[in-house]
């Protein structure tokens, strides 16, 4: 995830100095998910689910864990967490 580095599906990381936020490149659910249902006599059981998946990543530096932030550098942390939060609410498949 460095600033700057191809990522596995092809797209490139921008040269981010704080926090970077992008759409998972495999996500495990997404947008147009259908919702249809699948009962195979209780046997097999599966429903379509909508969903985004989002990376966040808090710095560029892979060396530093959250308890090695500046206060600073934490609070555009947990901003970011708060601007996904009310970003993702939006979306009418997100409850």
């Amino acid at each position: 995830m460095c600033p700057g580095n191809k990522r596995a599906a092809g797209a490139r990381n921008p040269d981010y100095r704080t926090t970077f936020v992008f759409d998972n490149d495999y996500p495990a659910s997404l947008p147009d998910t259908p919702t249809a249902d699948m009962n195979l006599v209780g046997l097999l059981v599966a429903k379509g689910e909508a969903g985004i998946r989002r990376v966040l990543c808090v710095s560029p530096r892979h060396d530093l864990t959250i308890s090695g932030m500046e206060v600073g550098d934490l609070r555009r942390v947990v901003d970011a967490w708060a601007q996904q939060w009310l970003e993702l609410g939006e979306r009418p498949f997100i409850n």
